[in-house]
Order: structure tokens, then C-alpha cells, then sequence
């Protein structure tokens, strides 16, 4: 077995985990949001943000088990690297409809997904190309939550700004990797990366978001 077909089964592993783990996560969330009779909108919020993620982690599953059809794979590329824009604007979306539904939260809705969708666009049209772009664009609207940061901090405990600052540690932690094509293996430290970073902040969002929803 080469080192290639090794680590396409790495990716395959770890990102077909990130489905299961997803759809756990989705289920101990609406369990969550019933126990807490939240309003509507936060089951809204959930779902957007279950369904983002489990569409990534299938994406991707998808695109590294295609190493052997090179055209279906070349298609397949496009949408698992569109479905990260969906995963970032659907892991703000609980924070911004639930946590900060009055503090702007829904005007930042807007400016997220307005980027995630050019973004979307961009990559269907550009799969495969301007990669430290992609990456730059990734974190960029990753950490846009920063100017959120007032608003977060005045809504949530510390532990929960904790884990996500956390998260977004390790997804930037992992774009090194992702970027460092000479590194063995550096696609699967990657995933593994993605799948810790997405883990910590459904932490916040089950933990410390999700709650919130009865209040609205």
C-alpha cells in the first residue's frame, strides 16, 4: 500500500467519523432544545448549523473515496471545498440567531452568509486553484467573530468563549498544515484538525448556546 492510498484512507476515516459524530451531535441538540421548550428559531439555528456540518463531513467523505475516478473526483473537489464556507457561516449561525439575536445577530447573519455564497461561487468556479487565498479567506471569516467579541462576551459564560476561541485555534493550527504540502500526511492532520476544532465548538454551542434558546 503506498503512502497516497494510505492517507486518502486517513481522510476517509476521519471525516467519515466527523459524519457520525455530526449526527449525534444534531440529535443531543433538538433532545436539548425540547427540554428547554426554545422558541422556533433556535431549532431553526440548530438544524442550519447540524445540517452544515454533516453536508461537510459527507462532501468530503465523498471527494477523498473517489481516488480512483479522477473526473467524478474533480467534481466531487468542488463541492467538498464549497461546503467548508457552509460549515463557517452554519457554526455562527447558533451564536448569531440565539446568543446575539439582539445584539446584531441577525445583521451579522447576513454579512456571514453573504461571504459564505461568494465564496461558494468562487470555489465552484475555482476549485483546485488560488489555495492560500481560499485558506487566507477560510480564516479570515473565521475570526471575524472577534469583532463580534463585546457582544459575545456580554452574552456568554467564559467557558463557553473558551471553547470557542479554542476551536478556532485549532482550525488555524490546522490550515498550516493543510498548506504545508511537502509534510507527510499533512491532508489527514488536517481533518484531524477540523474534526477537534468543529468538536470544541459544538461544545459551546450544546453547552452554553443552546440553552439560551428557552429565553427567547
Amino acid at each position: 500500500m503506498t503512502r497516497e492510498l494510505r492517507a486518502e484512507i486517513g481522510n476517509i476515516v476521519t471525516h467519515a467519523l466527523g459524519i457520525i459524530i455530526s449526527i449525534i451531535a444534531l440529535g443531543l441538540g433538538v433532545w436539548s432544545l425540547w427540554q428547554f421548550h426554545a422558541a422556533p428559531l433556535a431549532h431553526a439555528a440548530l438544524w442550519v448549523y447540524g445540517l452544515c456540518a454533516i453536508l461537510l463531513y459527507t462532501a468530503s467523505t465523498v471527494y477523498h473515496s473517489l481516488f480512483a475516478a479522477p473526473l467524478a473526483r474533480k467534481v466531487a473537489r468542488r463541492f467538498d471545498h464549497a461546503a467548508i464556507y457552509l460549515m463557517i457561516a452554519g457554526s455562527y449561525t447558533p451564536f448569531l440567531w440565539i446568543a446575539l439575536h439582539n445584539r446584531g445577530g441577525f445583521t451579522w447573519s447576513i454579512v456571514i452568509w453573504g461571504i459564505a455564497i461568494v465564496g461558494i461561487v468562487f470555489k465552484v468556479f475555482y476549485a483546485g486553484r488560488f489555495k492560500t487565498i481560499s485558506t487566507l479567506l477560510y480564516l479570515a471569516m473565521g475570526w471575524l467573530a472577534v469583532v463580534m467579541w463585546p457582544d459575545l462576551t456580554a452574552t456568554l459564560p467564559p467557558a463557553a468563549i473558551h471553547l470557542l476561541l479554542a476551536g478556532g485555534v485549532v482550525y488555524t493550527l490546522g490550515s498550516i498544515f493543510y498548506l504545508w504540502q511537502k509534510l507527510p500526511y499533512q491532508h489527514v492532520i488536517w481533518h484531524v484538525c477540523v474534526l477537534a476544532g468543529s468538536i470544541l465548538q459544538w461544545l459551546a454551542i450544546q453547552l452554553y448556546v443552546l440553552p439560551l434558546g428557552g429565553l427567547l
